[in-house]
């Protein structure tokens, strides 16, 4: 099997997730999970950006001194997931959590607690990390 073969076997599995659950369902499965990741980036203390952003990512803002790229090398290498770096004038200064398809709150409260300790070690004295230190991550429901 090639990429392309297996592109294809991936996108007919997708498709028939959809089909399986509806449209209606996927979208508001995406939208649930977004509005908990962006409750955790809340209480972690920092900013989302756009003011009002879609359900297939979270932008997260980087305090000043807090290089993105780190953040996302780290989780890389040390975690074993992909987080996003910001493009062009935005690089180093976002880290992107894609949260569409078949990922759920438990997916994702592990890319956010990855997120959180790569941020700690490269931050520690930053509000945010001051403010996480002994609070666990919103656990999903």
């Amino acid at each position: 099997m090639d990429s392309g073969d297996f592109a294809v076997l991936c996108s007919e599995r997708a498709l028939g997730q959809i089909l399986e659950v509806g449209m209606e369902e996927t979208w508001a499965r995406h939208k649930r999970v977004a509005e908990y990741v962006r409750k955790c980036v809340a209480e972690a203390g920092l900013e989302i950006l756009p003011e009002h952003p879609s359900n297939a990512l979270t932008v997260i803002k980087m305090p000043e001194g807090v290089d993105g790229s780190v953040i996302v090398t780290t989780v890389k290498e040390r975690d074993k997931m992909l987080l996003a770096n910001g493009q062009a004038e935005m690089n180093k200064k976002i880290v992107r959590i894609g949260h569409m398809g078949c990922i759920g709150k438990t997916q994702v409260t592990k890319a956010f607690e990855a997120f959180l300790r790569a941020f700690k070690e490269q931050h520690p004295k930053s509000p945010a990390a001051q403010h996480t230190e002994n609070k666990p991550v919103t656990k999903p429901k």
